[in-house]
């Protein structure tokens, strides 16, 4: 299969696994777990995809989700998108500077992404919004901590549909599982 198809055909799987995962974590999350905070699946994904493609590829991938997952959300555009470009920068300037390819390493950008993009939002909000967002430290703490945990199913899944969509591109990163 050709290179553009492939790229394509990732592309449309991995947003409609985002539109999936979002919606499930909408509406079912809250009648499964009560008010239970649900982790960031979408997140997970936009991180994933900062960590495991190329820069300029990841960050049109996760800017689209972010225009896809901002009808989900309570957040305003203006907002998602500068917390996602600066969040972008970030992992990705502290992936050039240190990586491995497994699962630790996804665990720890997991963890710390998360808490990144929570504390972005808030700053930002601060900064540029007249009734800023309410921190929520506990709600928030909470996120971080499901965000990490639903991290190792989602990693294995991911990795899965690589493999599945491009062989070449998964065995290109060091992955042979």
């Amino acid at each position: 299969m050709n290179l553009k198809k492939i790229n394509l055909y990732n592309f449309l799987i991995t947003l409609g696994l985002v539109l999936l995962l979002t919606s499930i974590q909408t509406t079912l999350w809250y009648q499964w777990f009560g008010r239970t905070p649900p982790p960031p699946f979408w997140l997970i994904v936009s991180i994933y995809l900062l960590i495991f493609r190329q820069p300029f590829v990841s960050l049109f991938m996760i800017y689209i989700l972010g225009l896809a997952v901002s009808v989900f959300s309570a957040i305003p555009l203006g907002m998602l998108l500068p917390t996602l470009l600066i969040m972008a920068v970030i992992v990705q300037y502290v992936k050039s500077r240190f990586f491995w390819p497994g699962l630790r390493y996804f665990l720890i950008s997991i963890f710390l992404s998360t808490l990144l993009f929570n504390g972005i939002l808030i700053l930002l909000s601060l900064v540029l919004q007249k009734n800023p967002t309410p921190i929520y430290f506990f709600r928030r703490l909470i996120e971080v901590l499901l965000a990490t945990i639903t991290a190792v199913p989602m990693y294995h899944f991911l990795k899965w549909l690589d493999l599945k969509m491009d062989p070449d591109m998964a065995l290109a990163q060091g992955e042979r599982e």
